[in-house]
């Protein structure tokens, strides 16, 4: 017969008071309580820090202006990055306790040969929005 340890730390069975058995792995009744605490620890921040960032938001047709400014043509695509962005940051900034819409997440995916602008639209876009981790 296998001997039944902790999977998180590794204690024997015999060395704990409880072992709780999952189907490929056990935690014993030690790691739950530390697990318990890391979460209180977690809620606490989260509490004190708020959930909700403050971004300044900007309409998709002025962040469109924007990028009409200093980039030309690529008219599409300026669209499709305004509106993404906009719900981004909407998204982002929504109080899901308050409120019983939810807007959805998603994605947007910039493909195109070297040297189209890609980086120099996610660029653009950043200073207007003053976010320096729009683009990487």
């Amino acid at each position: 017969m296998a001997q039944v340890t902790c999977s998180f730390c590794g204690r024997d069975k015999k060395d704990v008071d409880l072992m709780i058995s999952g189907i490929h792995a056990h935690i014993c009744d030690k790691c739950i309580i530390q697990a318990q605490q890391i979460l209180n620890e977690e809620v606490k921040t989260k509490a004190d820090v708020g959930d909700t960032p403050e971004f300044k938001l900007i309409k998709p047709i002025d962040m469109k202006r924007h990028l009409d400014a200093y980039i030309i043509g690529q008219d599409e695509a300026k669209k499709y990055l305004s509106v993404a962005v906009y719900n981004h940051f909407k998204r982002l900034s929504q109080n899901t306790l308050d409120s019983d819409i939810m807007i959805e997440k998603s994605n947007i995916v910039m493909v195109g040969q070297t040297g189209t602008g890609k980086t120099y639209l996610a660029k653009t876009l950043a200073k207007v929005l003053e976010v320096p981790f729009l683009y990487r």
